[in-house]
Formats: C-alpha cells, structure tokens, sequence
C-alpha cells in the first residue's frame, strides 16, 4: 500500500444535523441477525472529506489503542458505513485484498466483520475510501 493520503474530516459539519444519525446506524446494524445488540458499541461518526488511505478499522492486539479501549469492551467486530452523498464519479470503498470496490448511492449502507469466524482480527478487511474525482 503506497498512497501517502490522509483523511481529511470536514470541520464544518454541523453536528445538529446528525442528531439521531448515529442511533439510526446502530439499530439498523443490530437488526442483522449476526450482530448482537450486548455487545455493540456507541457509534462513532466520521465525516470525511476527500479521502482515506487503506487501513483496518479493528484495533491490533498489543497497541496502546487496544491496551485502553480493550477491557471497555472489547474488539471492533463490526464496521456499518453509510453514504450521506453520492458523488458523480470517484469515492468508492477499495478493498484492496479483496479486490473489491463498492460505490454506494445516497442512503445506502455498506456493513462488513473485521473478524474472522474464530475471532481474530481479519486483515482481508483493509480498506481505503478513494478521492472523489467529480462531484
């Protein structure tokens, strides 16, 4: 993985706007039949602007992130991203081990598990959100 990217968040976003978003997110993600409720954590929203260089949204074991966040609940199982505006062209989620990509339409919400059926972190869940090239 050679792009040198960063993600760029939007400082501007009002947070009255997304009043409830994350509660929507949550309550569609644990009506999947594999999600239990117990174990989801609050939601984080992430607003970008541009885009994301590849990366795992689980936490590696023997980081400093997974020695603080770990025994407060644990791994980050499961990843529900939704799209607030479609672009014209670019923007899609890369899965570069996968060779997948997925370019969603406005409202539509992409879900995948960062683990493996034994528990581990799965490392074929990196990802990168590419640059939007026209609207």
């Amino acid at each position: 993985m050679t792009d040198q990217a960063v993600a760029s968040f939007d400082p501007n976003a009002d947070p009255r706007k997304l009043a409830g978003f994350g509660e929507v997110v949550r309550r569609r993600l644990i009506a999947h039949p594999a999600v239990e409720q117990v174990c989801s954590q609050g939601a984080e929203i992430l607003l970008v602007k541009g885009f994301l260089k590849h990366h795992f949204d689980y936490m590696q074991p023997g980081t400093r992130l997974w020695q603080r966040e770990g025994p407060r609940g644990g791994q980050r199982t499961w990843t529900a991203m939704v799209c607030l505006n479609q672009p014209a062209e670019g923007g899609e989620t890369d899965f570069c081990k996968l060779g997948l990509r997925f370019g969603l339409p406005t409202g539509a919400m992409l879900v995948w598990n960062n683990m493996t059926p034994d528990g581990h972190p799965n490392t074929l869940t990196c990802h990168a959100g590419l640059p939007i090239r026209r609207g």
